[in-house]
């Protein structure tokens, strides 16, 4: 049993989210909290950044969620690694939705951003209602997302801000077989369940890429030695998924 599977076992996941927002009507939103570390919330424009790819990306799916700051900055003894991703950020949010700690409220999603290095293991992390991404200073650099195309070339600030949908994607229920690799001319488009694992070696293609197509029933195509394009929007496969997301109720 992985993390994922025993945070979900010992009732983490389906603790989350005590605390929803809701439009007119009574209607349930998708509630997304952007929350920093101290670190990540001195770089200029983090938490906007992040708020404007998620609120893109995901209202162009569903019209019914709300992406905002989730509130001051989190205090943290380690920017990054698999204790604060896998567990104690979860814990904090936990903690949070039981009126504990420095997570005041949560929502159906709640995204950590950090200050740690993105070349280290792990770079992200998502599992049910929570994600955590480190590269705090590379989204800085990212232009709004009203400034961007919803495919750009490849960068490093461009892979941290897929990156951040790849685990919100998970958070939601997404998996890589709800990916895809289109060929564009000599340019290959990646998607963001698929993301840097477009480029891996075989070994590593084989253990988190299906080999059997995604979950539309195509093939995920090798992306080879073409020009390197990231998609900022799910793609079709995801997209239906999170259509029939529904906020506050476990699969």
């Amino acid at each position: 049993m992985n993390r994922r599977q025993f945070l979900a076992a010992t009732g983490i996941v389906g603790s989350l989210g005590l605390v929803r927002t809701s439009r007119g009507g009574g209607k349930r939103a998708l509630s997304v909290l952007v929350w920093c570390s101290e670190r990540a919330a001195s770089y200029d424009g983090v938490e906007s950044r992040v708020a404007g790819y998620l609120d893109r990306a995901l209202g162009a799916v569903r019209d019914d969620v709300e992406v905002v700051a989730g509130g001051r900055p989190i205090p943290l003894e380690a920017e990054g690694g698999a204790t604060l991703m896998e567990v104690r950020w979860p814990g904090m949010v936990l903690s949070g939705g039981a009126g504990h700690g420095p997570v005041d409220r949560t929502g159906d999603l709640n995204v950590l951003i950090t200050d740690g290095d993105p070349r280290g293991w792990p770079a992200g992390y998502g599992m049910r209602g929570i994600a955590a991404v480190g590269g705090a200073r590379l989204l800085s650099a990212m232009p709004p997302a009203d400034d961007t195309p919803p495919v750009v070339p490849y960068s490093a600030p461009a892979a941290i801000a897929q990156l951040v949908l790849h685990e919100c994607g998970h958070a939601l229920g997404l998996e890589h077989a709800h990916g895809r690799v289109a060929y564009d001319g000599d340019a290959v488009v990646v998607s963001p369940m698929i993301g840097g694992y477009a480029w891996a070696d075989d070994e590593r293609r084989r253990r988190y890429l299906p080999d059997d197509g995604n979950v539309c029933g195509g093939p995920i195509l090798p992306a080879g030695d073409r020009r390197r394009l990231l998609g900022l929007e799910y793609g079709p496969c995801a997209r239906a998924t999170l259509e029939r997301y529904r906020p506050g109720v476990l699969p």
